[in-house]
């Protein structure tokens, strides 16, 4: 019943984070980290405001200036200046491994400040692919305010428009990466973006109807591969060995994230007949959130040779990723109530 509503059924989402001892180590750590590191995070995290500040206004001028072009591409610009540097707090996870690792100079809060802004490019396509006029209620998207300014135009040249755009930051950010001598964080970005588009057809494509296996690839070529644009640039400097361990984690991180967030996107996936976790298996909202708790020690071995305060970042990662889920589940179901 529960699912047929759109909604799985929630007990008590506070006993979440009280009973679970895997999580009670997570938030130890993340104390821990924040002890270490908090200050040195947020100076990272002015920086990379600056610089993302300076990227999102070389992609609107581009289009503001066109010599002929320029007046009608106004609103276009002035909605992805808007919505793409509303969603800098996109980098707040990755921003944690910043100061453990010693990445926190100006020229690697630009680097990252770019690899954002790519990222927000794939988030732009995907937007217009499955019609989201808004992040979660939030913030209106470019599509959404594309939808308002131009009624009399079909919705689905609107979702086109947002998609096209979409590519052209992805292609300005490869750019822009080789620009500053990155032509490895290009290259590896731009094989990031090879893995995606077979998962988001197939997410399309399959009609509900998948299995664990099957679901846990698309999230792999979809969610994964979009996170691992910020954090691949953003690591770039590090030693290849601690580097594939790091991010062999965050896939994880990235992987709980999507599954996590299904329980929210539950009722508009079954309107776009997409598959969701609920629907291979899983029942309650606590059902997923001890999976997901068990999946995430699980993957934090990945990191355990590495040296503490880097372990202690990654858990970070990880709770951060928790706890959103739950502030976004609590909100979800006091509307619900009202």
């Amino acid at each position: 019943a529960a699912l047929l509503s759109g909604r799985p059924e929630v007990r008590s989402l506070s006993l979440f984070s009280e009973t679970s001892a895997i999580w009670r180590r997570l938030e130890a750590r993340r104390e821990a980290h924040k002890e270490r590191f908090q200050e040195r995070v947020h100076r990272f995290l002015d920086k990379y405001h600056v610089e993302m500040r300076l990227e999102v206004t070389r992609l609107a001028t581009v289009l503001r200036r066109d010599e002929h072009l320029g007046a009608h591409l106004v609103p276009i610009a002035d909605a992805l200046d808007d919505y793409v540097y509303w969603m800098r707090w996109s980098g707040w996870l990755a921003a944690q491994l910043a100061p453990p690792l010693e990445l926190e100079e100006e020229e690697d809060a630009r680097r990252f400040a770019v690899a954002v802004t790519t990222y927000l490019g794939a988030r732009l396509v995907d937007d217009g692919f499955d019609d989201h006029p808004h992040f979660k209620g939030k913030h209106p998207t470019v599509l959404g305010v594309l939808v308002q300014s131009y009624p009399d135009l079909p919705r689905s040249v609107l979702q086109c428009s947002s998609a096209l755009l979409g590519f052209w930051v992805l292609h300005q950010g490869l750019q822009r990466m080789r620009q500053l001598g990155c032509e490895s964080c290009a290259d590896n970005t731009a094989q990031l973006f090879s893995r995606i588009p077979p998962g988001a057809l197939a997410e399309v494509l399959c009609r509900q109807e998948v299995t664990r296996a099957e679901y846990k690839r698309i999230v792999q070529r979809k969610a994964v591969a979009y996170d691992m644009i910020l954090y691949q640039n953003l690591l770039a400097p590090v030693e290849s060995g601690t580097r594939r361990r790091l991010l062999t984690a965050l896939a994880g991180a990235s992987e709980i994230a999507q599954y996590l967030n299904d329980f929210m996107d539950l009722k508009d996936d079954g309107q776009r007949h997409q598959p969701n976790l609920l629907r291979c298996g899983f029942e309650t909202s606590e059902s997923v959130w001890g999976a997901c708790l068990d999946q995430a020690e699980k993957e934090l071995e990945a990191v355990a040779l590495l040296p503490e305060p880097l372990q202690d970042a990654i858990a970070t990662v990880f709770a951060e990723v928790f706890e959103a889920s739950l502030t976004l589940w609590d909100s979800e179901y006091s509307r619900d109530r009202e």
